[in-house]
């Protein structure tokens, strides 16, 4: 739970909360569909005052008002909550993480915090703070259904790491004033360096000393990077070079000398990390849909005919043809 907990960062779970809830409440109507009921062919999700409203309908609906998105989410939701048990782990993560969000409104906005959550919640369809926890859970399950759609895909993984070449990155910092034309004590602490690399010190252990940056405090570590970081031309280029465990020679960028390493670039190691699918799904966000289409196939997905929407929905989800 810890490694989850720390993953999320409040500024992440804002926007993950205010982006990513529309249209859970359109599936929580139709769980309220009236059993076993139906009209002239058709399901009913529900009826108010002897009128019923059709599963068609609701759909026509929410498409007027949000678009095929609000459709897939939908349908996204539907696919993760027959695919993933609710643990009990995934509740407590859930339940930290919108007590995390709720104390930021509330540092924000004060008394008000409550009616700015609501807010948010009412462009998605939601009434109150308590559906909060439920959307979290939804987001624990989506990236437990990518994590196992790579392990049980290898050939989708390879695809992803050949196109984006992820990887953990470290560096060792030399600040310069120009660094085309270092001072002799610049020079110095690069020879420092190399010194206590090379009678043995951790990398991490020389960054912590030695690098005159903020990653100093992390050990050097610079985190997650893939071809579409932005990072100085020579130092990405630099870095994606290495193979994992490997230590470049000294990269000039306009800050100076950078010394990088690479900490993790192999499936094996990076799949253990916490971050590793939100890394995966920032780096390319078809693969969600992707896993959430597989995962409906498996569970035997049935459009009932209705094959505009199966084909805007399959669109919208970015998935070729013949998936």
């Amino acid at each position: 739970m810890k490694e989850y907990i720390k993953k999320y960062g409040v500024l992440t779970l804002i926007i993950c909360f205010l982006i990513g809830a529309i249209g859970v409440y359109a599936y929580s109507q139709m769980q309220s569909r009236v059993p076993g009921k139906s009209v002239n062919g058709e399901d009913i999700v529900y009826s108010i005052n002897n009128e019923n409203v059709s599963a068609n309908t609701l759909y026509d609906q929410m498409y007027d008002i949000n678009g095929i998105g609000s459709v897939y989410l939908t349908f996204e939701k539907a696919v993760l909550d027959q695919a993933i048990e609710t643990t009990q782990d995934m509740e407590d993560i859930a339940a930290y993480n919108a007590q995390q969000i709720i104390a930021n409104y509330q540092s924000s906005y004060g008394d008000s915090y409550e009616d700015y959550i609501v807010s948010a919640l009412r462009q998605s369809g939601y009434e109150s703070i308590a559906d909060l926890q439920p959307y979290l859970i939804s987001q624990l399950k989506g990236e437990e259904l990518v994590k196992t759609y790579l392990s049980e895909n290898p050939d989708v993984y390879a695809a992803f790491e050949q196109e984006y070449q992820p990887r953990k990155v470290s560096h060792i910092l030399v600040q310069m004033a120009d660094s085309e034309n270092p001072t002799e004590e610049e020079l110095a602490k690069v020879q420092e360096i190399e010194d206590a690399l090379a009678a043995g010190e951790e990398f991490g252990t020389v960054a912590t000393e030695y690098s005159d940056d903020s990653s100093a405090s992390s050990a050097g570590s610079l985190g997650w990077m893939d071809v579409n970081t932005n990072f100085v031309e020579s130092f990405k280029e630099a870095a994606l070079a290495l193979n994992e465990g490997e230590v470049s020679d000294w990269v000039v960028s306009e800050y100076g000398y950078h010394l990088i390493k690479c900490d993790e670039s192999t499936y094996e190691t990076l799949s253990q990390d916490s971050d590793f699918v939100s890394n995966v799904l920032t780096s390319d966000v078809s693969l969600k849909p992707e896993a959430v289409w597989a995962k409906a196939q498996e569970l035997g997905v049935d459009f009932n005919g209705n094959s505009d929407l199966e084909a805007q929905l399959k669109e919208y989800m970015l998935l070729e043809e013949g998936n």
